[in-house]
């Protein structure tokens, strides 16, 4: 079974709507390695008012779960897009102060907001990007972002439900796929992982699925 890594996964027990429990979050491992992951980024949201956990609660938290598992695991944020902060403060957020997991609120990407990631010494990393109509129908735009290092993360489930987000895939628009997985929400990182094989091949799978989620936990461009 060829391996994977997951990047987006809310499996730390009671810090957001990922995991109530540390039960629910053992039993999240245990489908994960039934799926082929060997590495993990285990995120919380920090949404500003609802969700903001701090680092070293993450931290704390993913050593925990750590001896549970042979999935090698990793604590990180997947921030809520807010104007009001700073780009110092987004770095705070960041992973390996190079990769930001980022979120826009109500699915609607704001084009002031935008503009401020362009500008920052910083790899966006836009999760769910399947989730704004607005972006993926305008190929350009997504092509222009690209050119200010923003990287496009689908979720998994997302490409079983809807296999016509394979052409996004197949342009090289979409840079990720990850599981995006909760407690209420299952990993389908293998499904995933051989529909992409079947159709475009083993390597394009394992840059989507294994090397470029590798680059990013190991902090490279």
């Amino acid at each position: 079974m060829e391996e994977i890594i997951d990047i987006h996964v809310h499996i730390l027990p009671e810090v957001d709507d990922g995991s109530p429990s540390l039960e629910e979050s053992l039993k999240m491992l245990e489908n994960a390695e039934e799926e082929g992951i060997v590495e993990m980024l285990c995120v919380s949201h920090y949404i500003k008012g609802l969700y903001e956990p701090a680092k070293s609660t993450l931290e704390k938290l993913t050593r925990e779960l750590q001896p549970h598992t042979r999935i090698k695991l990793h604590p990180g944020f997947e921030v809520m897009a807010d104007p009001d902060f700073s780009e110092e403060e987004y770095r705070k957020f960041s992973i390996n102060e190079t990769y930001l997991l980022l979120e826009f609120p109500h699915f609607s990407l704001n084009p002031v907001v935008l503009e401020i990631f362009k500008k920052m010494n910083l790899s966006v990393v836009l999760v769910h990007a399947e989730r704004y109509p607005s972006l993926i129908k305008n190929l350009a735009l997504m092509q222009e972002l690209k050119k200010h290092n923003f990287l496009f993360q689908l979720n998994a489930g997302s490409l079983l439900e809807n296999p016509s987000f394979i052409s996004l895939v197949k342009n090289g628009i979409i840079d990720i796929i990850a599981s995006d997985a909760h407690s209420f929400r299952p990993f389908n990182m293998r499904r995933a992982y051989e529909m992409v094989k079947k159709k475009l091949g083993l390597w394009k799978a394992r840059e989507l699925f294994y090397e470029n989620p590798k680059k990013i936990l190991k902090e490279e461009r």
